[in-house]
């Protein structure tokens, strides 16, 4: 006989308990990945799942990315997004960190939350999608970007000093941004330092 190919199509019938023992033995011996479920065995077994680190945030792109960030009517009140490539050895460093603050912050604020969510966080690859990165007036890596109903608020770039440095700078950053309370026109003052600081590649469009 020609070995098994992929997972067995069991037809429930009725049988007695010799041929559901022999079902089982079946499935076992022609697919070793058979679950519990499809033979029909009882297990305690603790199932865990890992969220990781890579769908830990949305990864958007040009189809998904203006109905969810740019679209007055989002899901989300606010959104914050890394734009980046991951062959780019600080986008690597600085990533970790980025969705760390994203869970912490999306943990923080959305707690209580019914019809829409206070802040969402994404992330684009520009290594994908640069003609979004190019609409979006992402010059340079990694970029963060606020956005308030579609529209850009604040943004942050890499700045001249170490990658301690920046990923200080960009805590500092996304704490200030995830402040709702104080006044928006307040809040996009103080997300926009001077050249002295940062590099005028990531200064905000005209």
């Amino acid at each position: 006989l020609p070995p098994f190919r992929g997972l067995p199509i069991i037809h429930a019938m009725p049988s007695s308990r010799s041929s559901f023992a022999f079902l089982q033995l079946l499935c076992l011996a022609s697919a070793p990945a058979c679950s519990a479920q499809q033979i029909g065995l009882k297990t305690k077994a603790k199932v865990e799942t890992t969220v990781t680190r890579a769908s830990s945030v949305p990864v958007l792109n040009r189809v998904t990315f203006p109905g969810n960030v740019q679209d007055e009517m989002s899901l989300a009140e606010h959104w914050v997004v890394l734009f980046c490539v991951d062959w780019y050895e600080p986008c690597q460093m600085l990533r970790q960190t980025y969705l760390d603050l994203a869970r912490h912050h999306e943990q923080k604020l959305n707690v209580d939350s019914l019809l829409r969510l206070p802040v969402r966080f994404g992330e684009v690859d520009c290594a994908v999608d640069k003609v979004l990165c190019n609409e979006q007036h992402v010059d340079w890596y990694p970029e963060i970007v606020h956005y308030h109903r579609g529209d850009m608020l604040a943004r942050w770039g890499l700045g001249p000093g170490s990658l301690k440095d920046d990923a200080e700078n960009m805590t500092t950053f996304l704490e200030e941004q995830m402040n709702f309370t104080v006044p928006e026109d307040e809040a996009i003052g103080a997300s926009i330092p001077d050249s002295s600081e940062t590099q005028d590649l990531w200064a905000l469009p005209a």
